[in-house]
């Protein structure tokens, strides 16, 4: 009867282990497609924006490259600090926002997905005035 538990014993341990096999698993096809805004406050193209910073809510979660070179808020007449929580990119300006003015914000590849390091340049454009200006000059020159 002995013998008999041992085999058993021995049967199911060889059963276990034929169950795990080591391998790779494969995920599906490479992901290639760049982080996407699914939400932003203020909006792009928002006029008459009072606000203290900005929140931009991502599709998928993401990583800052070199966030100091490549998160931009144009014009730079106002200090900003940034913070990354999971899908959202929260910017708070240090600083009210000057009146009747357009501000860029430039994302140039400071936005990573976190598998694959796609990146892609995102701009987000707001005004505090009641126009968002074009951002063109009209110069005459006379000789």
């Amino acid at each position: 009867m002995h013998m008999l538990a041992f085999r058993y014993i021995i049967a199911i341990a060889t059963l276990l282990s034929a169950c795990a096999q080591i391998g790779s698993i494969s995920g599906g096809p490479k992901d290639v497609t760049p982080p996407r805004i699914v939400s932003c406050t203020p909006n792009d193209g928002q006029k008459m924006v009072n606000a203290d910073g900005m929140k931009i809510e991502f599709d998928e979660f993401v990583k800052l490259q070199k966030p100091n070179d490549n998160i931009i808020l144009l014009p730079a007449n106002i200090d900003y600090e940034y913070a990354l929580k999971g899908k959202i990119l929260e910017i708070n300006f240090q600083e009210p926002l000057k009146e009747n003015t357009t501000y860029s914000l430039y994302l140039n590849g400071a936005v990573q997905d976190i598998t694959e390091g796609n990146d892609s340049l995102i701009q987000v454009v707001f005004s505090t005035g009641n126009e968002i200006d074009d951002n063109e000059a009209y110069f005459m020159i006379f000789d």
